[in-house]
């Protein structure tokens, strides 16, 4: 052995001395409790025991998962075909439908128009649209004695956000003493609000309702 390793040999020999005489290490003798005990192994613990459940609840629990779900469905379907559309239940502030209102004339009648009697502004009316097609006529109204035409006002509903272009429907109701307007065809009327400005123009043949009908000398209407 060289010298330098006796060395340390004999300090850490003093230093273990040191160290017992101080208290610091003390031996087995005197606290046999802290000395090293060889090692034994835990002993194996036991894995719980699950108790089994009877087949009948596991069929119960999963019959009532699916009813749970049928019916979410069932009332899930029904609040959708209950709903209702906004534009049923509410409204629009500022928005509504517009009246239009007009005079104008129904001819072609089968001698069920206005009378001269009673239908004189009729008479007027039918001379004044020939002046402004320039056929000028210099006759006593009653001279005339047609009865292929009437005096009727036209009023139509002009609903919100239409569009040019689009369609009406036009009521057409006689004035004077005309006995029907079947048959009859509506001239170019304007439509105009209460503010005079005019919005559509109404003109065509007039649809009413019944029917007319006949055969040799006999006929029928309604």
């Amino acid at each position: 052995m060289t010298r330098p390793r006796k060395q340390q040999r004999a300090m850490i020999t003093q230093c273990f001395r040191l160290m017992l005489s101080s208290g610091v290490l003390r031996p087995g003798s005197m606290d046999p409790d802290l000395l090293a005990r060889p090692w034994t192994p835990p002993p194996p613990k036991l894995a719980p025991v699950q108790e089994r459940q009877p087949q009948g609840t596991a069929w119960f629990r999963r019959t009532a998962v699916g009813m749970l779900a049928f019916l979410t469905i069932t009332l899930f379907s029904a609040s959708l075909a209950q709903a209702v559309r906004v534009k049923d239940v509410a409204t629009i502030e500022g928005v509504r439908e517009n009246q239009l209102i007009g005079y104008g004339l129904v001819v072609g009648l089968d001698r069920t128009g206005d009378q001269v009697i009673g239908g004189q502004f009729t008479i007027q009316a039918m001379m004044s649209m020939l002046n402004k097609m320039g056929i000028n006529l210099v006759i006593d109204p009653i001279q005339l004695l047609t009865r292929n035409i009437a005096s009727v006002m036209v009023t139509a509903k002009l609903p919100p956000f239409v569009k040019p272009g689009m369609t009406l429907d036009a009521v057409v109701s006689s004035m004077a003493n005309a006995k029907s307007l079947q048959g009859g065809t509506l001239l170019s009327t304007p439509l105009k609000a209460p503010n005079q400005q005019v919005f559509a123009v109404a003109q065509g043949p007039v649809s009413i309702g019944g029917f007319l009908g006949g055969t040799g000398g006999a006929g029928a209407r309604r």
